[in-house]
């Protein structure tokens, strides 16, 4: 039996063994690394997609948070909020002005899409005392009038 002979067969079988291990950990890579992705959460009478809300320094007291609704198949309402990470409240706002008085509740119609965006309707979070950090996601409970409560994680940034 020569050298090649005993060699190649264990050449081969480190090289396959080598690429199954590769294919695993890309697999795994895959797997672990979604941070662009856009959370769903699934309700009575429509799909919430990505709450988010930038990332506040030391000594800001307010977040705006971000998201929209998908596949409206009924009427509902927003009746309230609210953050349970050291906030004092979360007011529904109608636009940018914080000096307008906040809504009682935001009609939602049915429809492809309901967007809360920073130029217009948004949520607003006040009187946090801690800031809100840029590797972390943090639970936002919000109140339905037909779909019930519904908890999100919100993330940071705007990015899907």
């Amino acid at each position: 039996m020569s050298a090649h002979d005993f060699l190649l067969p264990r050449l081969r079988y480190h090289l396959v063994l080598n690429a199954r291990r590769l294919v695993i950990a890309c697999c795994g890579l895959l797997i672990c690394s979604r941070p662009g992705i856009a959370h769903e959460y699934y309700a009575k009478q429509f799909v919430l997609i990505h709450p988010w809300t930038e990332p506040t320094e030391p000594g800001q007291t307010d977040a705006r948070v971000h998201f929209r609704l998908e596949s409206i198949t009924g009427p509902d309402r927003l009746l309230g909020a609210s953050f349970p990470f050291r906030a004092r409240e979360v007011e529904l706002r109608a636009g940018p002005d914080d000096a307008v008085p906040a809504l009682t509740a935001i009609d939602i119609s049915p429809g492809e899409r309901f967007e809360f965006v920073p130029s217009g309707v948004h949520l607003l979070i006040k009187g946090l005392t801690e800031p809100l950090s840029a590797d972390r996601s943090y639970p936002l409970v919000l109140r339905f009038e037909s779909s019930g409560t519904l908890v999100v994680m919100m993330s940071m940034s705007g990015v899907d």
